[in-house]
């Protein structure tokens, strides 16, 4: 069996069964040698809310980020989900493993690439954008430094 921790197997179990992001259970596999999943939010887009039961259960939210940080603060507030900030206050923090990624397709891939460059796991939604070179460009950049990403398109 690849996961005997009755955790993380309850919470891959859970995702895959609530239709929440099954692709995000792969990624709480991955980093299953973790004391504690700590994900970032990118975004206080509204598929947040449909994303969160699911990235609340078993792993820690440390915090959502907006271009904004009242509003940020305020949808923390309001779905009790950790500390509101800007992106690159999210980014620069080292208490976040994962960041899930519901920005739009002009935004996403450089906030994708500033994130792989400060070495968080990365699980993004809706479909990629952008050049193939700029994909594989961001796919190589995750594999040279060993992390997962994952698109989430539902």
């Amino acid at each position: 069996m690849l996961f005997r921790s009755g955790r993380l197997r309850n919470v891959a179990t859970w995702l895959v069964q609530t239709a929440l992001c099954p692709v995000l259970c792969l990624l709480v596999f991955k980093v299953a040698n973790m004391a504690d999943v700590r994900v970032g939010i990118l975004s206080t887009a509204s598929i947040v809310g449909k994303v969160l039961p699911g990235l609340k259960h078993g792993m820690k939210v440390v915090g959502v980020a907006s271009r904004d940080r009242k509003k940020a603060q305020d949808f923390c507030n309001e779905h009790d989900c950790g500390e509101g900030m800007l992106y690159d206050e999210m980014l620069d923090r080292d208490d976040i493993d994962v960041l899930y990624v519901p920005l739009p397709t002009g935004l996403r891939n450089d906030k994708i690439a500033a994130a792989i460059e400060k070495g968080k796991h990365i699980y993004s939604e809706k479909p990629m954008g952008g050049s193939v070179k700029e994909l594989d460009s961001l796919i190589k950049a995750c594999k040279s430094k060993g992390l997962q990403w994952m698109d989430g398109t539902m």
